[in-house]
């Protein structure tokens, strides 16, 4: 075999698994382009997280419920700020002070915190009232599977509900409800600080009066 043939062979064995630069037409601007996008959603995250709306968010503050709502642009919807859908990227966050002004925008409502329905604290103490007057309109005192059934609620989720707002039980409530309508037939009035529908009067050991948390807020 001839030397220069030799060298050719070598040559083009040496060749096989080398790398070599091909530059593909647009990919430059390729590039531009994403990192021109992978500025501009640096800059939506940075002023999402230096607006003092973002911490409610990221805290599902519910006080903050109502104040504003969120959108979320990848997926389309927007929501309370108490919502407990996994929290979104801040880049792709807008707030919106309405849930007309999400609408508008072509946001549609979560159906997991459903933001234009009242509030879940606003629709408990709405059945907890429903619930007081039945009580108080009933010549006997409902049981606690008919308070349920009747705000559509199960036994322990109405029981819990009803203390956390009233701070009492429905059967401590039904208790001092009687009562109250005892005092008014004996002509008992009561005290100056007991106006209203919905105040109940609790005697403790002692004999002083004491009002539940959810009148006193009345």
């Amino acid at each position: 075999m001839r030397t220069d043939e030799f060298e050719s062979k070598k040559r083009s064995v040496g060749g096989v698994g080398q790398c070599y630069n091909v530059t593909i037409p647009g990919s430059v601007e390729l590039k531009g382009k994403q990192m021109n996008m992978l500025v501009k959603n640096a800059q939506s995250a940075s002023a999402t997280e230096k607006d003092p709306r973002w911490a409610s968010v990221v805290a599902r503050n519910a006080e903050a419920d109502g104040t504003f709502y969120y959108a979320v642009k990848t997926t389309g919807v927007y929501c309370r700020p108490s919502c407990a859908a996994r929290l979104a990227r801040p880049e792709h966050v807008q707030f919106h002070a309405t849930c007309a002004d999400a609408e508008k925008a072509g946001f549609r409502p979560c159906k997991r915190c459903q933001p234009n329905q009242p509030a879940l604290a606003e629709q408990h103490a709405a059945m907890i009232a429903e619930a007081c007057r039945l009580i108080a309109e009933s010549e006997e005192a409902p049981d606690l599977e008919a308070l349920a059934n009747h705000v559509g609620m199960s036994r322990y989720h109405f029981h819990r509900v009803f203390k956390a707002i009233t701070g009492l039980t429905p059967h401590d409530y039904m208790v001092a409800n009687r009562m109250q309508k005892v005092r008014k037939k004996l002509g008992i009035s009561c005290s100056p600080r007991c106006p209203g529908r919905w105040r109940l009067l609790l005697f403790s050991q002692n004999n002083r009066c004491v009002l539940p948390t959810f009148v006193r807020s009345a």
